[in-house]
């Protein structure tokens, strides 16, 4: 009966019964039988989320169509209950073509609240999986199994997580070599050493965020400057307090190709470690 179907059961029924109201007692028996284009057709007033997890889930090919029609992977999250999440995290990574479609992966509370970051996250090409929930309660075990190894990242955006570990950035080091994105903004307690381990072996950096990390120190953008200066055209290191006019002769020394530089409330660095920067990058 219906009360004992799941729910994407329910749904993909729901969705057959439609077609068949609106194409004719002659219309195909099953939405799985109708050509790619008319199922996209029939799909497309659903939110990405229902089509993705209502429907993309009941079979090989309902999920290769979802997969072409969502471009955010929406996950929310309950990180206090570790276990069920991690569940639901291996069922996401279950399937070879969902891993092998992300090239983005955002973990922030709540990423509406923060326009500039939705405008970000939007521009990006390629899919990507955006996971919510309440930061203070992220376990660095739920943290790693979402940074999977087999998925070929492009950016990561792990916005206003406090205590970030050590662990983590060791893992994005290890794994993520051909990193163009990284957004830290928020992680206060992010340190040098973990700044160092990303910069040692993320040398394809394009674009990094560091706002409000005040912990680090002239150290990690001396680093940075030296291992990803080559590539670098944005770097953000707002509010970071113990930023002083020698991060500032890195850079210029190092990153001739940067384009962006935001060091608003950096209260240490002088005027000549400004135009040290002006006059030695784009």
């Amino acid at each position: 009966t219906l009360e004992l179907m799941k729910p994407e059961e329910k749904k993909l029924i729901k969705v057959t019964m439609a077609t068949q109201w609106v194409f004719g007692s002659n219309a195909a028996p099953n939405i799985i039988d109708l050509p790619v284009e008319l199922i996209m057709k029939i799909l497309s007033p659903l939110p990405e989320a229902e089509i993705f997890w209502n429907v993309g889930f009941t079979c090989t090919r309902l999920l290769h169509v979802s997969l072409s029609m969502v471009r955010v992977i929406e996950m929310a999250l309950d990180f206090n209950d570790i276990q069920t999440t991690l569940k639901r995290i291996h069922k996401l990574y279950s399937n070879q073509e969902i891993l092998e479609s992300i090239n983005h992966i955002v973990i922030c509370q709540d990423y509406r609240k923060n326009s500039a970051l939705y405008d970000s996250i939007k521009k990006r090409h390629g899919k990507i999986l955006l996971v919510c929930g309440r930061l203070e309660q992220l376990k660095e075990v739920i943290l790693i199994t979402i940074l999977n190894r087999s998925i070929d990242l492009q950016s990561i955006y792990l916005i206003g997580y406090i205590n970030i570990p050590l662990g983590v950035l060791e893992r994005i080091a290890k794994y993520y070599g051909d990193l163009q994105t990284l957004d830290l903004a928020g992680c206060i307690e992010l340190s040098d050493q973990g700044m160092m381990a990303v910069s040692s072996n993320c040398s394809n950096l394009q674009s990094v965020c560091l706002r409000d990390c005040c912990n680090i120190t002239d150290n990690s953008i001396k680093y940075l400057s030296r291992k990803c200066g080559q590539y670098l055209r944005c770097l953000n290191i707002r509010d970071c307090e113990k930023m002083i006019t020698e991060s500032m002769h890195h850079i210029a020394q190092h990153c001739h190709n940067l384009i962006i530089l935001d060091i608003s409330w950096c209260r240490q660095i002088s005027e000549n470690g400004i135009i040290s920067v002006s006059q030695s990058c784009k």
